[in-house]
Order: C-alpha cells, then structure tokens, then sequence
C-alpha cells in the first residue's frame, strides 16, 4: 500500500498543528509563571519541553515524507524554545 503525496500533505499539516500548537503552549506558559519560589525552576522546565515537543513533531513529517532526520527541518521544531529564551532568561 503506497501513501499518495496529497495523503502525505495532509498527514504532516495535521501533524504540525496537533504538535506544534503544544511546543508553542508550552513555550508561552512558560513565560507567564509566576515569580513564587520554585516558579523559575517550573518555567525552565517548561520551556525545555517546548522545543523537544517540536523536535519530535517535525521527526515525525520528516518520516511521513521519507526523508532523511538529519535535515534544516528540524531547525523549525527549535523555533518556539528560541524565541522564547530571550524573555526567560
């Protein structure tokens, strides 16, 4: 059974807003903590969740597509963590 390439389209374009809207969530929560005691430590841990979130969403259209895991794609999973960092840090 072969996946046809529209199949293919829309597998990783449902999969990048089921996956990515979480990397970004976290990303977003993450700066919004309080400043409480422990509350930095949460933050951190939030905002290192949000470009593992989106490594493995684009892992996953890399592999729908058949492509290689070592590719610039994945740069895009790291963007929600990055643009993030600045104001968290």
């Amino acid at each position: 059974m072969h996946i046809t390439k529209v199949q293919q389209w829309v597998a990783s374009a449902l999969l990048l807003v089921v996956g990515l809207t979480p990397a970004v969530a976290l990303a977003w929560v993450s700066l919004l903590t309080d400043a409480e005691e422990g509350a930095r430590d949460r933050a951190v841990g939030l905002w290192v969740m949000s470009p593992l979130w989106g490594l493995a969403t684009m892992i996953g259209v890399l592999l729908i597509h058949k492509h290689s895991l070592v590719s610039a794609w994945l740069l895009v999973g790291l963007l929600p963590g990055a643009v993030a960092a600045p104001f968290l840090f």
